[in-house]
């Protein structure tokens, strides 16, 4: 179920840019344009801590972690708004429930399309992944040559708590 939640997110993926700034005459300004281009990721990983508060006060917490690696992708960002992505990776899930931990290695692909809108006040990006509900990711590092991207999401409620993580770094190739 984890790794459906995580593919999820990744097929999801909406990005908010936190610039860099300095003082720096040359550094680049994050605009539909300066984006625009071929990346890969040159990380992936996310986490999810599930904390389940029993009745009579004790707690049970079931940890997700996944860890990307062998990047063969290549995101493709337009000037016009829109992206491809495509290509393989190797993800690593690591589930601690009950406090048995249980490793599995997979490829994963991704193949899909969508939309993004930049905005240059906030420094945010918006992807649509395949006109799907869009998520949005805080970035920092922006260089005009790569970027680190964050999303968490956290959920609680009738003794459950649930904190999602990721974070993708893309450089561009």
């Amino acid at each position: 179920m984890k790794k459906l939640h995580f593919l999820f997110a990744i097929m999801l993926v909406a990005i908010t840019f936190t610039s860099c700034k300095n003082d720096d005459d040359n550094a680049v300004a994050f605009t539909q344009s300066s984006i625009a281009g071929d990346y890969s990721f040159s990380y992936l990983r996310s986490s999810d801590v599930e904390v389940l508060i029993n009745a009579d006060g004790t707690t049970i917490t079931n940890t997700y972690l996944t860890e990307g690696s062998n990047f063969n992708v290549n995101w493709n960002f337009n000037s016009n708004g829109t992206f491809a992505a495509q290509g393989t990776y190797t993800i690593t899930y690591t589930d601690t429930e009950d406090g048995e931990v249980i490793i599995e290695t997979e490829l994963t692909s991704i193949d899909g399309e969508g939309s993004f809108i930049v905005n240059e006040a906030n420094g945010t990006l918006l992807l649509d992944f395949d006109n799907d509900d869009a998520q949005l990711f805080t970035v920092s590092n922006y260089s005009g040559n790569s970027f680190d991207t964050r999303y968490e999401e956290m959920f609680s409620g009738g003794g459950f708590e649930d904190t999602y993580v990721i974070e993708i770094g893309f450089v561009r190739q």
